[in-house]
């Protein structure tokens, strides 16, 4: 419970934190907002500590940890260990997705079912996703990776693709964003690839503590899933 951790910092103070580039629905930079910098402002102003995030490429974050002396970095996987890094629990999920659209009926239930389609996937989606996934789409009938997501799911609903290979929430935020009719058509996700859990890191215990508590309350209040649904449309 919250009232049982000792309060680091006086009411209002600021902390510094190193976070990504902007990547919409999760970091939109330019608003200082996003379902992750959103919930680590959440469940730090339950102590009335205010959050200050500053943004450079991921691989240049723990240099920037080490340099700039900020309080916490975002973002790191589940497994990561770091010598001066406390990590928190798990604050969010990433969870890439088959989408495609219901009226063709493709009911993608395993990577082998992407061989012979055509597939529009994220920039890196072959490095990244493992041997099996590159032996799947070696199979395809047409494969690209995109970098620019919103033209990514326009390729889908301009039927150029059967399917895409997206982070979920990425994909809500862009589709939900689009004016135009030919995205009000209905879509299937397959959830085929497991869910990658992030926590945050900080330099001590006390700090952990204390976001760890604003996270259970944000959770349990409801504040966190609004936040989600917010960037889902």
């Amino acid at each position: 419970m919250l009232g049982l951790v000792a309060p680091l910092f006086a009411l209002a103070d600021d902390i510094h934190m190193l976070s990504g580039l902007k990547k919409p629905p999760y970091i939109v930079q330019e608003q200082v907002s996003g379902i992750e910098l959103d919930i680590i402002k959440a469940a730090f102003a339950t102590q009335n500590i205010n959050v200050n995030f500053i943004h450079m490429p991921l691989g240049r974050i723990l240099n920037g940890y080490t340099s700039m002396k900020a309080e916490g970095v975002t973002l790191a996987p589940a497994e990561f260990q770091e010598n001066n890094i406390v990590l928190s629990t798990p604050y969010i999920s990433y969870q890439n997705v088959v989408v495609s659209l219901k009226e063709n009926e493709l009911h993608v239930e395993n990577l082998a079912a992407l061989q012979g389609k055509r597939v529009a996937a994220f920039q890196l989606a072959s490095s990244l996703l493992g041997e099996e996934y590159r032996e799947s789409i070696a199979a395809c009938k047409h494969y690209v990776e995109v970098a620019d997501q919103e033209k990514q799911i326009r390729l889908l609903f301009e039927q150029k693709v059967d399917a895409l290979v997206i982070d979920k929430n990425i994909f809500y935020y862009y589709w939900h964003n689009q004016t135009d009719g030919i995205f009000k058509k209905d879509v299937e996700l397959s959830h085929i690839f497991p869910e990658r859990r992030y926590r945050a890191g900080f330099r001590n215990q006390q700090l952990v503590d204390i976001f760890n508590s604003g996270l259970s309350q944000i959770i349990a209040s409801g504040q966190y899933q609004n936040i989600i649904e917010h960037y889902r449309g």
